[in-house]
């Protein structure tokens, strides 16, 4: 049983750690991406649609 706890209890701190990783880069990365996102829909309306960059 206490196997079983230590296992479950090490697999949710990992968990954890994981997810703070994953909430720091996605809060550091969250502007870059997001302008990514403006350029990639500029790109699709006009440049791959044949018409001009406005």
């Amino acid at each position: 049983m206490s196997i079983l706890a230590i296992s479950l209890g090490s697999a949710g701190l990992y968990l954890a750690l994981l997810y703070a990783l994953h909430l720091f880069f996605t809060r550091q990365q969250g502007p870059r991406l997001a302008a990514g996102a403006v350029f990639r829909r500029r790109m699709r309306k006009h440049v791959l649609k044949g018409w001009i960059w406005s």
